[in-house]
């Protein structure tokens, strides 16, 4: 009987793909891309700058990737598409910035890797309703839905699952 894999320890092996903002776009897009041609698509040799779909063959849903924050970037994580939401000029951000940085300075435990989504969640406390979720703050209109890099993964989204309303609320760059 073949063994099974410990599914509590990661498989240093395996391309990485997920919440690494220090492996570069084009190194992650290759990760994804080698598993879209396991599963039998022929993604291009480049991420697409409004993200990837397919349809997998015998699969009724189609396949998406969208690599963060915006597809053409190396920051890859969600906060850095949310820095994209804060109001430009918004006074708070620098500070919530220079305190994160102090916060380390005095000992504060998160890596480096996870400075944006510390200064994020810090903006966020500072606000009329402090710590609100992602989605919730941007309903009480603390982060904007509006930025160029916020629609164009909209119409990847709408284009994932065919909802035309999203899907032509940007086109990406080239």
């Amino acid at each position: 009987k073949p063994s099974r894999p410990n599914r509590t320890e990661p498989n240093r092996d395996a391309p990485s793909f997920g919440g690494e903002d220090h492996i570069a776009l084009t190194d992650r897009w290759a990760a994804v891309a080698s598993r879209l041609v396991a599963a039998g698509l022929s993604p291009p040799p480049e991420c697409p700058a409004g993200g990837y779909v397919d349809q997998v063959p015998g699969y009724p849903h189609p396949c998406g990737v969208w690599l963060m924050p915006d597809c053409r970037t190396d920051e890859g994580t969600l906060e850095y598409l949310l820095k994209t939401l804060v109001a430009r000029g918004d006074p708070l951000w620098p500070h919530a910035e220079a305190y994160t940085d102090e916060a380390t300075a005095r000992g504060a435990r998160f890596s480096e890797t996870d400075r944006r989504k510390a200064i994020t969640h810090c903006w966020l406390a500072w606000q009329e309703k402090p710590g609100l979720p992602f989605g919730t703050a941007i309903t009480a209109r603390y982060l904007n839905h509006d930025s160029p890099e916020a629609l164009a993964f909209l119409a990847w989204l709408g284009r994932l699952y065919s909802i035309p309303a999203l899907a032509a609320l940007h086109s990406p760059r080239p």
